[in-house]
């Protein structure tokens, strides 16, 4: 069954049909296509999914009731989209003017999202997935927070203002000091200071700790976190680093509590996470669902929003019946086809942005059967990613010239192409003396959106050149062991720069060094070098470099920019970000009522 399919997708899209119709022509779905033909090769449990849903109607926090007639007419009410991103209440974070008012609603609504993936635990500096940002932007907060509604270009949050800190400059090339808010109080009642600061950051830096492994490597150039007095800190460097602010607002720069972290030690941390957000962990069932409260002692507003609850729901059908039935409020990774059906629903819309994000394809290096460059280059120009995209995104997604993010576009080399080359696919299979060895495409199915589908043709497209190839399916997004040959995987623009993409997840000490890739000495001294450069010039050379020894080597390969979108209920004025965070900070965060 699942052989056919692939075979008659191909055909379909060949001829240039639509997503829809290419589905419509196979007799599938894309529910169908992600578990019927995929999971029931894997013998995957089929009481996992009944559950889930089960559990989404059982539950008393999906029955919160949100007014559902707010008006239809949500996207084209400039009064709205002004209220949620108004410079004013983004900008001045010490005006409590609204506090009063919020505090004296005792009725505060309390909103569900229903997740496509969920997380194992909730450490605050180890969790570097997609899944992590969701469930960590309000919970825990760096010094510095990237702003990505007033960025320039709109989106990017290559902009930064203070959170934790409240101002900071250089003294030298190499010390940056920082002054830190004096009310900012955790979760338990801790009041933070320069001890937990420094605390975070030497923790972060403590080898024994294999689990923040990329932690260090996104903050690899401090050498030292000095504290000052009790609310200034300064950041020592190996060198010059152009990159030092933006480091402390990235993924694990979270600031967590010393005291109550040595009582209760890592495991129990990543059960019950305490931070500074506005919102706290009330429970947390890994891989299901997090439920929270409103910390209403919160540093800088009283939180609008009750609480909210992250409630696992894998399938898509089911994420959609459960926000058109106001069980939950927010749906994420809703793929292209079913955005129609959404937008169609009463009650209900749709949000998107392009994400920065690439939905990758990573090789295993080590593995015999794709140790030979020649052999993952051939796999790569197998794939035609603009037809994919035409397809399955129904053209609302990029694929990317090389590894480049838009949002850093001082140093993006456009020349740097991954062309779609089938003959050439064939030459390097010979040239390599490649004989029929099995190559297996291991997916997580429902993880990345879309990524079942993509994979189902993209395996067809390796046999079109002769590959033998065959799905693997796998409950571990981030799974490495020595086994996979080709995994699906994905990587971010951290930091609005190379260096917080293609370095981080490529470079010395990096996921794809530390698990399948041995990278060439060149790359690593460029790498190394960039790192503590100070001229953009000079710094667009070695990254134009370091890309062409990529793509030379080929140990993985961008597919395409996807559009994230989101069903949100009506009376949700909400913006998601370029990057996974789900903020819900009252800027970002009104539900609306119409008494």
């Amino acid at each position: 069954m699942v052989e056919g399919n692939e075979m008659r997708m191909l055909s379909l899209m060949r001829a240039g049909l639509t997503r829809r119709q290419l589905l419509r022509g196979m007799g599938l779905s894309v529910a169908a296509v992600a578990t019927t033909g995929l999971l029931a090769a894997c013998e995957v449990d089929d009481d996992t999914e009944t559950e889930v849903v089960d559990d989404a109607d059982d539950d008393e926090a999906a029955g919160v009731d949100l007014d559902d007639d707010h008006d239809d007419d949500h996207d084209d009410d400039a009064e709205t989209d002004d209220e949620v991103v108004d410079d004013d209440d983004h900008d001045d974070h010490d005006d409590h003017a609204d506090d009063d008012e919020a505090a004296a609603d005792e009725d505060r609504p309390h909103i569900v999202v229903g997740m496509n993936s969920m997380i194992s635990d909730l450490d605050a500096n180890s969790n570097a997935s997609l899944v992590g940002f969701m469930t960590q932007y309000n919970i825990f907060e760096m010094l510095f927070r990237r702003d990505f509604l007033d960025s320039d270009p709109v989106g990017t949050g290559n902009t930064l203002e203070p959170g934790l800190a409240t101002d900071w400059e250089f003294i030298d090339d190499t010390t940056l000091e920082v002054r830190l808010r004096e009310d900012v109080t955790f979760h338990n009642g801790d009041h933070m200071d320069a001890d937990d600061v420094v605390f975070t950051f030497e923790r972060i830096f403590d080898q024994d700790i294999p689990e923040l492994s990329t932690a260090r490597g996104d903050l690899g150039t401090i050498s030292e976190v000095e504290k000052v007095d009790d609310y200034t800190v300064r950041f020592h460097t190996d060198g010059p680093d152009p990159l030092l602010e933006m480091r402390l607002a990235v993924r694990v720069s979270w600031i967590i509590p010393q005291n109550y972290y040595e009582e209760v030690g890592m495991d129990e941390f990543g059960l019950n996470p305490v931070g500074t957000g506005p919102y706290r962990v009330v429970s947390f069932t890994p891989d299901e669902e997090i439920v929270t409260e409103a910390f209403d002692d919160y540093w800088k507003e009283t939180p609008n929003l009750s609480g909210y609850t992250m409630r696992l729901i894998p399938e898509t059908a089911a994420r959609v019946s459960a926000l058109a039935s106001g069980e939950i409020h927010i749906a994420t990774a809703l793929p292209p086809d079913q955005l129609e059906t959404v937008e169609n629903t009463d009650g209900v819309h749709i949000k998107s942005v392009e994400s920065l994000n690439f939905h990758m394809m990573r090789f295993n290096c080590h593995h015999p059967h794709v140790e030979d460059a020649r052999i993952r280059r051939a796999l790569c120009h197998a794939i035609d990613r603009q037809l994919l995209v035409d397809t399955l995104w129904f053209g609302e997604a990029r694929v990317p010239a090389g590894h480049q993010f838009v949002d850093y576009p001082e140093h993006l080399t456009f020349d740097l192409e991954l062309p779609y080359d089938p003959d050439l696919a064939m030459e390097l299979m010979e040239e390599a003396g490649y004989d029929d060895e099995l190559i297996t495409f291991r997916v997580h199915p429902t993880y990345y959106t879309g990524y079942a589908d993509a994979a189902q043709a993209i395996i067809e497209m390796w046999r079109e050149v002769g590959f033998n190839a065959e799905i693997e399916l796998t409950e571990e997004p981030w799974e490495a062991d020595e086994d996979a040959m080709v995994h699906n995987w994905s990587n971010s623009s951290h930091m609005a720069d190379p260096a917080g993409a293609q370095w981080t997840n490529w470079g010395a000490g990096g996921p794809a060094q530390e698990n399948f890739w041995d990278a060439p000495d060149e790359y690593n001294e460029l790498g190394e070098e960039q790192l503590r450069t100070i001229d953009d010039d000079r710094r667009s050379e070695i990254w134009e470099r370091m890309n062409e020894i990529w793509l030379e080597e080929r140990p993985g390969t961008p597919m395409y920019n996807p559009l994230e979108s989101y069903g949100v209920s009506d009376n949700i004025s909400w913006e998601p970000y370029s990057l996974p965070y789900f903020d819900f900070r009252n800027y970002n965060m009104i539900v609306h009522n119409d008494d």
